[in-house]
């Protein structure tokens, strides 16, 4: 049966209206209108706004004249929400006062001002939009039940699209200006998504000769931006590694499945690199970093996978250094040790650590040692 949706806030943008019901929205399907005795305030923990109740209001927004069963579902399925939309009294352009339905937002934030669409057209429409078309991929393939589980995974891998977008890339002369306008993307599918995801791109791609390929198929483990760090005590001369239990060691049958590594941990959404290092070295070591040191920003293996890390070195005092560590509530356990740097070189030469961010780590502070211990002399 059909039924009138008052639409506010973000949904009043086409395109994330039109991520959200899966479709072209059609010309004089959305007619300006207002709920009456309502607000649009800014929510607490989200981007999109909270409809508030508030007499001699009214809040604007769009009307959804005739929506299907399947457009009431994804807008449910959207606002994770189960069962009935709210009615509202709607006054809309040209039809007068009408029943509507509105699915909520989060609640409104303590003391919360007005919400406003060019403000978050400005600093939250990307993100939002994004996040809707991996969100939205789900409708039909799961429960809400399971949904909720999925929401950071999807926010991390959504602000790391947005931080890839913006990020400069170096320019030395040497490589060839080769850049995504010279990338036709035709579909992407999500066959399996939990905390990390695996995308298959079908695309083609210009050619070193000019011209494009044919139609390839790509598949890839997309799993956010990370961060490493290992911390490097100049007084000491010592450096701080962990060794701990890995799933991809195990899973390749290796017959020693823990590795010596540096510290490392995803970027939450809201953080930024440094932050995460600082937290990390927290949490896994209990160590306090002073300052940083950037080593460098790569992809670890591009041909199968989306993640893009950015090492640092984090000096440090690590005189008391050591012990276990980890979240319990992530099922971590942590060893920490400190070699002297002379005994992590031994151990990097014999082959002891083989965990990639650690020999770009140790390659690194061989290279840069003597100028840190100088700095901390001087």
């Amino acid at each position: 049966m059909a039924q009138n949706f008052f639409l506010y806030g973000p949904l009043n943008d086409s395109e994330l209206l039109g991520v959200v019901l899966g479709r072209v929205i059609k010309p004089g399907e959305l007619i300006a209108a207002r709920a009456m005795r309502r607000v649009i305030r800014n929510a607490n923990g989200s981007t999109f706004p909270a409809l508030v109740q508030a007499d001699g209001e009214a809040a604007p927004g769009a009307l959804l004249q005739g929506a299907s069963e399947e457009d009431a579902a994804r807008l449910a399925f959207f606002f994770a929400k189960e069962g009935e939309a709210e009615a509202l009294n709607v006054s809309a352009s040209g039809c007068g006062d009408v029943e509507a339905r509105a699915f909520h937002g989060g609640a409104a934030a303590p003391g919360a001002g007005p919400w406003s669409f060019e403000r978050w057209r400005e600093q939250n429409r990307a993100f939002d939009i994004q996040f809707a078309r991996d969100w939205m991929s789900q409708f039909g393939r799961r429960l809400l039940a399971e949904m909720e589980g999925l929401r950071v995974g999807i926010a991390m891998r959504v602000h790391s699209r947005i931080r890839a977008g913006k990020a400069p890339g170096a320019v030395t002369g040497h490589r060839l200006p080769m850049d995504r306008s010279m990338v036709e993307p035709e579909r992407v599918e999500t066959p399996y998504m939990d905390h990390f995801a695996v995308e298959e791109h079908w695309l083609r791609h210009r050619k070193f000769d000019g011209t494009m390929t044919d139609q390839i198929k790509r598949a890839v483990f997309a799993s956010g931006d990370a961060v490493t760090v290992m911390p490097y005590d100049p007084a000491l001369d010592r450096v701080l590694l962990i060794e701990q239990f890995r799933a991809g060691p195990w899973a390749r049958g290796d017959a020693r499945p823990w590795c010596l590594e540096v510290i490392a941990g995803r970027i939450d959404p809201g953080e930024t690199p440094e932050s995460t290092a600082r937290r990390e070295a927290q949490e896994e070591a209990g160590v306090t970093l002073t300052d940083l040191e950037r080593i460098g920003g790569y992809y670890p293996t591009p041909g199968a996978t989306a993640e893009h890390l950015t090492s640092f070195l984090g000096l440090a005092d690590l005189s008391d250094a050591g012990g276990v560590h980890g979240l319990e509530s992530e099922d971590e356990d942590i060893r920490v040790l400190t070699p002297t740097a002379a005994e992590a070189m031994t151990m990097l030469s014999a082959g002891e650590v083989d965990n990639a961010p650690a020999v770009i780590s140790l390659l690194w502070l061989a290279a840069q040692r003597d100028r840190l211990r100088a700095d901390h002399d001087g």
